[in-house]
């Protein structure tokens, strides 16, 4: 007979964990799901400092019944296993694709040299605005301005005024604002309600020309069948995507530690190539993969993702996987230098970190087990709570360790080595980790820290009737953030990411503001409008005279001369000038400068 069970006795399906609360046993520790979908955490608890414990280090140390397993699962795989597209090295000799996995111990982690000397800006950026017109320069501008008076001329035909590179930076600002003062809708910007009105807006537009402005912008003129024939399904940004990808690798050097994650930009609209990820905040978007400087969260490279067509540029290799392309396609300009990239386990694989390795870049992220050319026993083999089990290929590393659940990690730089890792709310404790995931933990972040970075302003925040405006408005925002980093690293300064912004807006509208074009209609207003003193110079009091002269000068024999006031605020350094406003005692520029200075005062 089976024997009785007392009354206080927890039976077996009394110690289950289930799916939400969780149940735990009588001795307080978590059980198996009742299901039996969730692994039994270890019954052991790790204590505070105690080192990691390494199992079967070598191959006599495994069990029979795991043998077997392993030599099943292996013979599966070989049987399924398609030529590699990587078979080949430069020598003609097959070795990429070949993997026998060997214990620890022979296992000697070598880091490949950085070889770049100097990183960060390539360039000395003083000011916001120098930094901001280094990826907005004059050549895109115009090619933006082009198409916009285009499109606009067929759709407002004798109404529409053309617009100029003035105006759309103008425009940007504008934008830049509304990342800043949040408002409801746009047309509560131009509100004169005392609740309301904000001035800076008004100043740059008026609500007319703002959404004649914006319902023009156009960056490509591709007709329709064009399109189709190509296959681009994001040709109407495409302009932008390549000049800005230019100008962010043109403009700064990264650091060793480079990270590649995918980021979604929110856009509930109906779009083909619409991507749900369940682990993004914005759940639904438009994806893009990138790769950011893990210290900064500086964006140098990105691939924004069309559909399953989606063509990378890999070189001489083809039929790779899209998250192989992908990696390939971001780290083509980067190779043979150096690098540590830090990738999550959607791109990893034993065959692309070995050819990372073979052109001097070293790969670390996490695995997934079932993957192609990783060791079976790193998946069939089960762990207790701080226990690693590890294999090596040459100079691939894959290990398991076993915390509340099994983390698989890949490297070409780390082996088993295990280092200290302090809890945040208690400082005095200290676990043992792997440095492979200590590492990981502290790189893999550049991404997520460029959102973080950009989620305080968001430009792109406002509902957009097109997504490529959507898309658009977040490479402007991004450019912003990259220029603060310029900043940063020109200047060794921390700059303050609000202070930031309202200075470029400030030296923007300062400088370009005065030479937007004017509707016909406002300017013959402001024609009878203006103060007796505007309408007629020669009763106006603000003349141009010289600088005084100084004692040196005097002495040498030459004219005094001064930084003129409008270019220094618009961040032309030594830009001197030898004449001055008599009555506001500024020096100034004769040509330009001096009338601009008057306008907007």
């Amino acid at each position: 007979m089976p024997p009785k069970i007392s009354p206080l006795q927890p039976t077996v399906k009394s110690l289950v964990k289930t799916r939400g609360r969780g149940r735990r046993g009588f001795d307080g520790r978590a059980v198996v799901s009742r299901r039996g979908t969730a692994r039994r955490y270890a019954s052991v608890k790790l204590k505070t400092g105690e080192p990691l414990t390494e199992i079967y280090m070598t191959d006599d140390d495994i069990p029979e019944d795991l043998i077997a397993s392993v030599r099943s699962v292996s013979h599966q795989r070989e049987n399924n296993m398609e030529r590699s597209v990587f078979s080949k090295d430069r020598g003609g000799e097959e070795c990429f694709a070949r993997f026998e996995w060997s214990s620890m111990d022979s296992f000697l982690p070598v880091e490949e040299t950085f070889k770049p000397q100097r990183t960060g800006a390539t360039e000395y950026h003083s000011t916001p605005y120098i930094a901001f017109r280094s990826y907005w320069d004059d050549v895109i501008l115009q090619h933006i301005v082009q198409e916009t008076n285009r499109t606009a001329s067929n759709t407002f035909q004798k109404k529409w005024v053309p617009t100029n590179i003035h105006e759309i930076l103008v425009l940007f600002s504008f934008w830049m604002m509304l990342g800043i003062v949040r408002m409801p809708s746009y047309k509560s910007c131009f509100s004169t309600s005392p609740l309301l009105e904000t001035t800076v807006f008004r100043r740059m537009f008026t609500r007319k020309r703002y959404e004649d402005l914006v319902r023009a912008l156009h960056f490509v003129d591709s007709p329709a069948e064009e399109v189709f024939l190509n296959g681009d399904r994001i040709h109407r940004i495409r302009p932008i995507l390549t000049h800005l990808n230019m100008k962010f690798q043109a403009n700064y050097t990264p650091s060793k530690d480079i990270c590649i994650d995918e980021s979604l930009i929110m856009w509930k609209g109906r779009f083909d190539i619409r991507q749900y990820i369940r682990a993004k905040s914005a759940k639904k978007g438009i994806k893009t993969f990138e790769l950011c400087e893990s210290a900064t969260g500086y964006l140098w490279s990105f691939l924004v993702y069309s559909g399953k067509n989606s063509s990378f540029d890999t070189g001489r290799y083809s039929g790779l996987k899209k998250s192989t392309e992908v990696v390939l396609t971001l780290m083509k300009p980067l190779l043979n230098k150096g690098y540590r990239l830090f990738l999550d386990n959607w791109f990893t694989s034993p065959l692309l970190c070995r050819f990372l390795k073979h052109n001097a870049t070293d790969c670390v992220g996490t695995l997934r087990p079932n993957r192609q050319h990783v060791p079976p026993l790193i998946d069939l083999c089960k762990l207790e709570l701080g226990q690693v089990v590890g294999r090596h290929s040459g100079d691939v590393c894959v290990m398991a360790w076993q915390d509340k659940k099994k983390v698989t990690t890949i490297s070409t730089c780390h082996g088993i080595a295990q280092g200290l890792a302090t809890v945040s709310s208690t400082p005095s404790k200290q676990s043992f980790k792997p440095q492979v995931v200590l590492d990981y933990k502290k790189y893999m972040g550049g991404v997520d820290l460029k959102d973080q970075m950009l989620e305080p302003y968001p430009l792109e925040r406002k509902r957009c009737t097109d997504w490529h405006m959507k898309l658009f408005k977040w490479l402007l925002n991004c450019s912003i953030l990259n220029a603060r980093i310029l900043v940063q690293s020109s200047t060794g300064q921390h700059q303050d990411h609000s202070d930031f912004r309202l200075g470029l807006v400030d030296a923007i509208l300062s400088t370009h503001l005065p030479l937007c074009p004017v509707s016909r209609q406002r300017a013959r207003k402001a024609r009878y409008n203006l103060p007796p003193s505007t309408r007629n110079p020669h009763l106006e009091s603000h003349w141009l005279i010289r600088v005084a002269q100084t004692p040196r000068d005097a002495e040498l024999g030459r004219q005094s001369r001064k930084n003129c006031h409008w270019c220094t605020r618009a961040g032309r350094k030594n830009h001197k000038t030898a004449y001055r406003c008599e009555q506001c005692d500024v020096p100034l520029c004769v040509e330009g400068c001096s009338k601009f200075y008057h306008l907007s005062s």
